[in-house]
């Protein structure tokens, strides 16, 4: 009733439906005898011995399916998004590269508040702490924001990029900063999939988003619609962050 009564109902239904198909094929595959040893359930399994439970395990097999899906979705629906308005250009005949993917990366932090961690153990997060069982949200847009902003300040002021360019009448050396060197030194300092946060499945999926970008690309020409150009693109708010439905088209090249 609390459930029909918000408006979630459905959403709940579809949610149940998945996670019965995911118990289901999780249940087949702890009792399987001979089972593939080379997939993350077995490695999960096998790591934790007799004592992984099995809802522990049926929550790794949903966490798997829904961060993988859903990033992986909306990151190709930004991708098209780019090039649709002009924020990321491709020349003719260019394919889609991991490159052009940060791009996209940029332009949009896919799940700007990340998905949710159930703490195992007490622990502190910027110097508060965080019982056992809590769960805490990450806000990885700003992170990722603020640490850009960190690092472009750092371009002016600590980047080691300065080289000696020229001597000036009074004998004195000129010192200016490559722009070659200031974007590699950038390039190195820039946090996007590293360290703590790094994705365990970004390899894969980065493989799968440039191929079927490089299929669509290939196949259509992707354009904005005319009547959606006007919009905004921040309407839309949640965990995830895609962009204005329908903001785009795809045109059969001949």
């Amino acid at each position: 009733m609390a459930r029909r009564i918000l408006g979630v109902e459905d959403i709940w239904n579809r949610y149940e439906r998945v996670t019965s198909v995911l118990n289901k094929a999780v249940a087949e595959h702890r009792s399987g005898q001979s089972r593939a040893k080379c997939c993350l359930i077995s490695s999960f399994l096998d790591d934790g011995k007799d004592t992984t439970s099995k809802a522990d395990t049926n929550r790794l097999a949903f966490e798997v399916m829904a961060a993988g899906v859903d990033t992986t979705t909306l990151t190709l629906v930004w991708s098209c998004y780019a090039i649709a308005t002009g924020k990321l250009e491709l020349r003719p005949m260019e394919s889609f590269t991991e490159s052009h993917l940060e791009v996209v990366h940029r332009l949009a932090s896919v799940v700007p508040m990340a998905l949710p961690h159930c703490t195992h153990f007490d622990s502190y997060v910027g110097g508060y702490l965080i019982p056992k069982g809590s769960v805490i949200f990450f806000n990885l847009f700003a992170v990722h924001q603020s640490q850009m902003r960190k690092v472009m300040q750092a371009s002016n002021k600590g980047c080691p990029c300065d080289i000696n360019i020229s001597v000036n009448h009074n004998g004195l050396k000129n010192r200016i900063k490559s722009p070659l060197l200031i974007s590699r030194w950038l390039l190195l300092s820039l946090p996007y999939h590293t360290g703590s946060r790094a994705c365990p499945g970004f390899m894969f999926a980065t493989r799968v988003i440039t191929r079927v970008m490089n299929c669509i690309i290939a196949n259509f020409k992707i354009e904005e619609c005319k009547n959606e150009m006007d919009v905004k693109v921040d309407q839309l708010c949640g965990l995830t962050r895609p962009p204005v439905s329908e903001t785009y088209r795809f045109v059969a090249l001949k």
